[in-house]
């Protein structure tokens, strides 16, 4: 069973909208959200305690492809790519 505070391990945490403008909002909770772009390199982090339906802003991050590693409270990982228009 699955509490509220762990990722379901087989499924992606769902990033919406993606491809995505402005902001995004993530369908779970999380403790902290990293961005990286495709070379690797970490470009934008949120830190904190973010509830599920919370928006992230990343305008300021060129129009590519980005990698983003998100955690929950209790460490769990969850990877997803998101496209920046």
């Amino acid at each position: 069973m699955v509490t509220k505070h762990q990722f379901e391990l087989n499924s992606q945490v769902t990033i919406y909208p993606n491809p995505v403008n402005d902001s995004f909002t993530v369908k779970a909770n999380v403790s902290s959200l990293n961005i990286y772009d495709i070379t690797g390199k970490l470009v934008s982090e949120f830190k904190g305690s973010y509830r599920m339906g919370e928006s992230f802003n990343v305008s300021d991050l060129n129009k590519g492809i980005y990698l983003i590693e998100l955690k929950n409270e209790v460490g769990q990982k969850s990877n997803s790519k998101l496209i920046k228009l």
